[in-house]
């Protein structure tokens, strides 16, 4: 009998193409022949007859492989690329109207230097198998907790504060701070959450540690993105809704105490900031200036953007790429970029309603929330509706860590989509 099921998983597999559907179909028949095996047994049929009848309702090893084939053959997301790559192509825009010197060339050749590497990152990402992540990820919180106190304490042989913030650096690359770790936490916090009853005590535990480190670097944006990682997973896991109202309420309420507390202890210039904020022309000197600025260059942008003229805010290939957009290329140009971002959130948030496997759909739901807070508050605050900070727009602002960051967050969706079927068999 062993011979002759072997051979009809053979049969059956000859006609799979893809290695990971082989092993993901060749157990599920095991287990299928095994179980109308028993069956037939407790019929009263003996084992080795029953073996065969279960091996001859299975039908045509053929017929049965080729169907298989078709059902769960690897998925690829082409409009998820598409959009992926129509970001990553509207991110050279805001270089052709910098003007640093002799520096603009440099600027572009760089920044297709990354999108190439971005691009790349994602569809290595998307062939890997996701699930082989899960059983390492206590080992990448362990590496990402390594990392940030190196950053923290490396000697400035080996890293550089680069306007108050610490980085590694690596010559003819770039520069890797906090944000560039932020993956393995992601990794970490998505296999957390898809248990069925995490340890929260545990998870608070590691989680306060983390983000004091995080807030030590100092690096306030990247530790508001990571905050806003965890708590859109932990409202997303199979914890009860009686849990998540108790301890978003908790949350909610020690955020307050410690906006007040940093409100009585916080220095002069940084309550300017907030007031600056609140009515930049009072303090259009001073902290003001750049609320004033924007809104007017997003006012002189019209329709068609102003091509020949120029600009000297700062970071306008960077954090405010969108106000560069706008200015120089016109609402229509900006409203088409804020529509393929838009489209790529919404065709995340499509994939995760297809996926079963609970650990897929938290690293989903991860994508979308790292990707989400970054596009939403980069576009909030270059309007006026969120104080400024530095904060990238995904796919737009220049720079080597961002580009990897968010094609790393779409590569995982992607290989998540990529095994839906596999998943969504195992998990029925």
């Amino acid at each position: 009998m062993a011979a002759e099921k072997d051979g009809f998983l053979s049969e059956v597999k000859k006609h799979i193409k893809s290695k990971e559907a082989k092993v993901f179909i060749h157990k599920e028949l095991e287990h299928h022949l095994q179980e109308t095996k028993i069956e037939l047994m407790a019929e009263g049929i003996e084992e080795t007859e029953a073996e065969e009848k279960a091996v001859l309702q299975m039908g045509s090893p053929a017929e049965l492989g080729m169907q298989l084939n078709k059902i769960h053959k690897p998925r690829v997301d082409w409009l998820l690329i598409g959009l992926l790559a129509a970001a990553f192509g509207m991110g050279l825009l805001p270089l052709f109207n910098i003007h640093y010197e002799d520096y603009d060339v440099a600027f572009v050749s760089k920044q297709i230097f990354y999108i190439g590497l971005g691009l790349l990152t994602a569809l290595a990402v998307m062939f890997f198998d996701y699930r082989k992540l899960q059983k390492w990820s206590w080992h990448l919180l362990t590496i990402g907790v390594l990392y940030l106190v190196s950053l923290l304490i490396a000697p400035f042989s080996i890293r550089a504060i680069i306007n108050g913030f610490p980085y590694f650096m690596i010559p003819g690359i770039g520069a890797f701070g906090g944000m560039s770790i932020l993956p393995f936490f992601y990794l970490f916090w998505a296999s957390f959450f898809s248990k069925e009853k995490p340890n929260l005590w545990i998870g608070w535990l590691i989680f306060a540690i983390t983000l004091f480190l995080f807030l030590s670097l100092p690096g306030f944006p990247i530790a508001m993105m990571y905050g806003f990682l965890v708590m859109i997973l932990f409202i997303r896991s199979a914890v009860t809704r009686k849990t998540i109202i108790a301890t978003t309420s908790s949350v909610g309420g020690i955020l307050v105490l410690l906006g007040i507390l940093a409100w009585f202890t916080s220095n002069e210039y940084q309550k300017v900031r907030i007031f600056a904020f609140l009515n930049p022309k009072e303090y259009s000197e001073t902290s003001g200036f750049m609320y004033i600025k924007i809104r007017e260059m997003l006012a002189e942008g019209g329709w068609l953007g102003n091509p020949e003229k120029t600009a000297s805010i700062p970071n306008l290939h960077s954090d405010y790429a969108f106000v560069n957009i706008t200015y120089f290329y016109g609402w229509l140009m900006a409203g088409l970029l804020i529509v393929i971002l838009a489209l790529l959130l919404a065709r995340m948030v499509s994939v995760g309603g297809q996926i079963k496997d609970p650990y897929g759909k938290q690293l989903v739901t991860g994508a979308i929330a790292l990707y989400s807070v970054q596009f939403l508050y980069n576009i909030g605050m270059t309007l006026g509706f969120l104080p400024i900070i530095s904060i990238s727009l995904p796919f737009i602002s220049y720079g080597l860590t961002p580009a990897i960051l968010n094609a790393f967050v779409i590569g995982i969706a992607l290989s998540v989509y990529r095994r839906k079927d596999f998943t969504a068999a195992a998990c029925k």
